[in-house]
């Protein structure tokens, strides 16, 4: 009988260990990533360049500034940056090698209207992004991250921004975020279940 309860026991211990190990099995995404580039496509707003855009159609990155964590492998990899909507984020906005960062909300949006002197304008856009980056091999995890925009055109008020005269360029760093708590997997609680019902047999075999 006492080795039956030690069997008993060892499974029901070993069962827990796995269950244990199972929930750090797939890990979450880790690092920052920051990229830029000269293209945004204007609106029809003669009195702004960026600033007063609800809708920002950003060209391809072009510049990267840095990546590190697990974006280091493919960093300056195909990349794609697409609309974002700033009324109602969604959908995938960006795209890094085989990471998709999925827009989810927009906050803290801060809008500097056209001023300067000597003939030249210029405008800014700035805010804070935040959502979920999905990769193969990696739980999705939430990230956050920050958007600049700035404009510039040749004019001495706002009526002389013509399409013509118009430039901007914009710059984004993204940071995963990895949560405090782990999420476990199905199969854990699996494991764990049945590391419970060995440790309840040793006991109940004890006691008789």
């Amino acid at each position: 009988m006492l080795k039956t309860c030690k069997v008993a026991v060892l499974g029901g211990l070993l069962a827990l260990g796995l269950g244990m190990g199972t929930a750090q099995a797939v890990p979450f995404i880790s690092g920052t990533v920051s990229f830029a580039d000269g293209g945004i496509t204007f609106d029809a707003n003669p009195h702004a360049i960026v600033h007063l855009l609800n809708t920002v159609t950003q060209g391809t990155p072009g510049t990267f500034g840095s990546c590190t964590g697990d974006f280091v492998g493919v960093c300056g990899a195909a990349t794609t940056a697409g609309t974002m909507h700033l009324g109602a984020p969604s959908g995938t906005v960006y795209t890094l090698g085989g990471f998709t960062f999925t827009l989810l909300s927009v906050s803290n949006l801060v809008s500097t209207p056209l001023h300067g002197a000597k003939g030249k304008l210029k405008d800014g856009l700035d805010f804070d992004l935040a959502g979920v980056v999905s990769g193969p091999g990696f739980h999705p995890t939430d990230y956050l991250g920050t958007w600049t925009g700035q404009g510039t055109c040749l004019g001495s008020t706002a009526l002389g921004c013509t399409p013509h005269t118009k430039s901007a360029s914009w710059s984004v760093s993204l940071a995963a975020v990895e949560p405090t708590t782990p999420v476990p997997e199905p199969s854990t609680f699996v494991l764990l279940g049945l590391g419970l019902v060995g440790l309840g047999l040793a006991s109940h075999r004890q006691r008789r």
